[in-house]
């Protein structure tokens, strides 16, 4: 800060003028210097950096940008103090929280229709984060032929996916065909066609 100094100075002898005057003092922050060191977390982990000491004032670290859930990526760390800023000035080096890719295992099920039927695609997984989903897919859809269809995953930037083999089993469809009866007189030719219906 800024602060005026009033001086008086009296002669040595005793006789004479006495000078009066005044200055201002400046008092500059005093500098603090912090070596942050870089950190690793997995994906979807709440951050803490940990204590810092060697300070005389108590300071927070953080990571610019970065809440749990944020995507894989590094993310500048930023320290302030928490307290008498007024006087000191903290000075830090570069560091980064680094998020890590996250491991997630995951259980695929089969999934069992019958020709011409739509089919829904459910596995169960460990690891998640909060609200964080997966997609599946296949190539089947409703009206594809009998046969067994591989499920998949889609890749997540940041899940490490682990995940079972699994495969859409398509059956046929029973159908009940009934053919109705035709009449005809002796020498006369049959139908071309037959009436029939199918349940």
């Amino acid at each position: 800060g800024f602060y005026t100094v009033y001086y008086r100075l009296s002669p040595k002898s005793g006789t004479g003028d006495v000078e009066k005057g005044s200055y201002t003092l400046t008092i500059l922050k005093r500098q603090l210097s912090l070596e942050l060191e870089n950190r690793e977390i997995d994906y979807g982990e709440a951050f803490v950096y940990g204590e810092v000491s060697g300070l005389p004032v108590d300071c927070t670290v953080s990571a610019s940008g970065y809440t749990p859930g944020s995507d894989v990526g590094n993310y500048p760390l930023t320290a302030a103090l928490t307290e008498n800023s007024e006087n000191y000035e903290l000075v830090y080096t570069e560091a980064f929280l680094t998020v890590r890719v996250k491991p997630v295992t995951v259980t695929v099920y089969d999934a069992e229709v019958v020709y011409g039927e739509d089919v829904t695609l459910r596995y169960t997984a460990n690891g998640l984060f909060v609200n964080d989903e997966l997609y599946l897919y296949s190539d089947y859809s409703a009206g594809k032929g009998v046969g067994e269809y591989p499920i998949s995953i889609r890749p997540d930037d940041n899940y490490d996916i682990d995940y079972n083999k699994a495969v859409v089993r398509v059956s046929q469809k029973p159908l009940n065909v009934f053919i109705s009866d035709v009449t005809i007189e002796y020498g006369d030719t049959a139908p071309d066609k037959y009436d029939y219906t199918v349940t």
